[in-house]
């Protein structure tokens, strides 16, 4: 089979009908980041096992990975991106240099291959914040990991004006696209409060790492958060204890500012027959700063064994 060293002019004819003029040309020159020298050392090195066109423990440069990504099958298309997701997490304005390459490969015939994309789209960040309108699709594709993919790479990149295309995932039938909504509008912070009606909704349902992302994003709002204090306090006596802590971990965040709407709900919860409902309680009301309820816990305090 053909290799980057014995059919270069090959693979330079590929690049040059998908990638920008910029890195054909520096690859000719020998600049830009074609070399291993000037590559991300630390990418390289954690790559693992590559392609076949590879000799056993060579290092890829940047010249192999970008041969794997136009002439490999799925399998070195899917390594070469996770390699170039590593490799972009170093240095992202790698990312902008095969932009039309990344997206190219949203077209790709394998799901993993679309996939890594995505996350690779993500992984670069706010240089490739323009390109977030290429994602909108797969909000909506068949196959649940790309739309979740898709979802996470749209927080990533900081686009919440896309925040009503996102709005249908926080519904959705698979709870791993819930998480990735979710995920997204907390990365967004107040840009993604209006998504909060929705978010609540999430409090209940039934997988627990649903309700504990719900809990983070809600605590990411801001000022915002502190209208939704008085239904997180319920969340307090929730079956799973990492839910428990997710929504004391809001009350860490928001503090005082809750403490008007929630801080008699939280301490009705210090009479639990519940342990761990009686703690959350506790430490969530030393969050808000409730100095007013002091002596309900310390008379708690006085009573444990």
């Amino acid at each position: 089979s053909p290799t980057p060293s014995t059919h270069s002019s090959l693979v330079l004819s590929s690049w040059s009908a998908m990638a920008p003029v910029s890195l054909v040309n520096g690859i000719h020159r020998g600049g830009y980041v074609p070399g291993r020298t000037m590559f991300p050392t630390k990418a390289l090195n954690e790559s693992g096992p590559g392609p076949e066109f590879l000799a056993k423990d060579e290092q890829p440069d940047f010249q192999d990975l970008m041969y794997a990504l136009a002439e490999g099958d799925a399998v070195a298309r899917t390594w070469a991106l996770a390699v170039l997701g590593a490799v972009c997490e170093e240095q992202p304005m790698v990312g902008r240099t095969i932009l039309q390459h990344l997206l190219n490969r949203l077209e790709d015939r394998s799901v993993k291959v679309k996939k890594a994309t995505l996350e690779l789209m993500g992984k670069v960040g706010s240089t490739m914040s323009d390109q977030a309108h290429e994602l909108l699709e797969f909000l909506q594709d068949e196959d649940a990991e790309l739309r979740a993919a898709a979802a996470r790479a749209l927080g990533q990149l900081g686009a919440w004006t896309f925040l009503e295309e996102l709005r249908p995932c926080l519904s959705d039938p698979e709870p791993e696209v819930i998480v990735a909504a979710l995920d997204a509008a907390r990365s967004w912070g107040d840009g993604g409060q209006t998504l909060a009606s929705d978010i609540v909704k999430c409090l209940s349902h039934s997988r627990g790492a649903v309700r504990c992302e719900a809990l983070r994003a809600l605590a990411a709002f801001g000022d915002a958060s502190e209208r939704h204090s008085g239904l997180v306090a319920a969340m307090l006596v929730d079956g799973d204890n990492k839910t428990r802590e997710a929504a004391v971990a809001f009350f860490a965040s928001v503090g005082r500012r809750c403490a008007r709407r929630a801080a008699g709900h939280v301490a009705e919860l210090l009479s639990s027959k519940e342990s761990s409902v009686q703690a959350a309680a506790a430490v969530a009301l030393g969050h808000m700063k409730a100095t007013d309820r002091a002596a309900e816990v310390a008379a708690l305090l006085r009573n444990c064994p």
